[in-house]
C-alpha cells in the first residue's frame, strides 16, 4: 500500500506541475512586454540595416516577390531569428499595404505577432522555426491563456484579430 500511495502522489505532483503556471511566468511576460515596447516603437519598416549587406544582398532583395506568403508570414518574418536588409522588409510592408492594409494595421499586427509568437520564439525559447504564422500564433496564444498570462476576454479579441487578418 505504501508504495502505490506514493506512486499515486508522484502523479498528483506532476499533474498539478503541468496545470500550474511558473511562479515567474507574469514577471517574465512583463519584461517581454517591455522589450516589444521598444521593437515596436523602432521605425518600421527600418530605413538601413542594423548589420552591413553587401550591394548585391541588397539588390537580391530588392527583387523578392512575396506574393505568394500569408499575411501573418509577411509580419512574423522579422521575428525569426534570421537578419534581413532593410529592403527585405520594406518589401513586406510594401506587399501588405497593397494587399488593401494601413500602416496602423501593419503595426498593429507587428505588436501582436511581438507579443505573442515572439515570446513563444525568444522567451519559451522555441527557436526551431523555418517561418511563422497565424497558426503559430495561435498556439502562442493558447499556451498564454493555459498559462494564465492573458484571460479569456484578451484570448478571444486576439484571435478574433488574427483571423480579420488572415
Amino acid at each position: 500500500m505504501f508504495i502505490v500511495k506514493n506512486k499515486f502522489n508522484l502523479l498528483v505532483f506532476f499533474m498539478n506541475l503541468f496545470k500550474r503556471k511558473e511562479p515567474d511566468e507574469l514577471a517574465k511576460y512583463s519584461k517581454w512586454i517591455k522589450i516589444c515596447e521598444e521593437l515596436i516603437n523602432k521605425e518600421y519598416p527600418p530605413l538601413t540595416s542594423s548589420i552591413n549587406f553587401t550591394n548585391l544582398e541588397i539588390e537580391r532583395d530588392s527583387k523578392l516577390n512575396f506574393s505568394k506568403l500569408k499575411n501573418w508570414q509577411l509580419i512574423c518574418e522579422e521575428i525569426l531569428d534570421t537578419e534581413h536588409s532593410h529592403i527585405y522588409y520594406q518589401k513586406c510592408f510594401n506587399e501588405l499595404l497593397n494587399r488593401g492594409k494601413s500602416k496602423d494595421e501593419i503595426l498593429k499586427m507587428r505588436k501582436i505577432a511581438w507579443l505573442t509568437v515572439g515570446w513563444l520564439n525568444y522567451v519559451q525559447m522555441l527557436w526551431e522555426w523555418v517561418d511563422l504564422d497565424e497558426k503559430d500564433i495561435k498556439i502562442a496564444i493558447e499556451l498564454q491563456f493555459n498559462s494564465s498570462i492573458i484571460n479569456v476576454n484578451q484570448k478571444n479579441e486576439l484571435l478574433d484579430f488574427i483571423d480579420l487578418h488572415k
